[in-house]
């Protein structure tokens, strides 16, 4: 009988903790755009003439991925390749 309680109590903290956990990203970041924000996206601007070079694109769209035998996409750094 004590196990059985053992076994609710467990049960219901498990389910307190999975509920608990969850949160919307918003409340995790701070999505605020400061001054600083916006002074180097005018400056990035400036350089290049827009914001589409350094905006990657998404991670299932393979054909618009980055692919250039230059463009390492290895974790390590540096390369074992590069030591020769």
């Amino acid at each position: 009988m004590k196990f059985r309680i053992y076994l609710h109590k467990l049960t219901y903290l498990w389910w307190l903790l999975l509920l608990g956990s969850c949160t919307v990203d918003s409340e995790l970041f701070d999505v605020t755009v400061t001054a600083e924000d916006l002074e180097l996206k005018e400056q990035l601007i400036d350089l290049s003439g827009s914001l589409d070079y350094y905006i990657l694109p998404e991670s299932d769209d393979f054909a618009n991925i980055p692919a250039d035998p230059n463009n390492c996409l290895l974790y390590t750094s540096p390369s074992p390749r590069d030591c020769g």
